[in-house]
């Protein structure tokens, strides 16, 4: 069974993210995820590090990570949508 991710003793929340595409190439690929109830205070470069760390998150490699501190929320975009755990969601 899954255990839910925690990010400084904090349970984070994990989904699909599906950013605008072109209908007409009619393939999706899905490369990023939503992070939301991040820690207060976390760091982009902290995010980063997690979600690149695979024993702790199950992730790989990340492009960007769009983070939006009010929210606590970031979009992780990974560089290989092989690396993403879609499984564990």
């Amino acid at each position: 069974e899954f255990s839910p991710l925690k990010m400084n003793k904090v349970e984070i929340q994990i989904e699909e993210f599906y950013p605008q595409f072109d209908e007409s190439d009619g393939e999706i690929e899905v490369s990023a995820i939503l992070v939301t109830n991040l820690p207060p205070n976390v760091t982009d470069q902290q995010i980063e590090l997690f979600f690149e760390n695979s024993k702790k998150s199950g992730g790989g490699e990340v492009q960007r990570v769009e983070y939006d501190k009010e929210a606590r929320s970031a979009i992780v975009t990974f560089k290989d949508a092989e690396g993403l755990f879609i499984d564990t969601l």
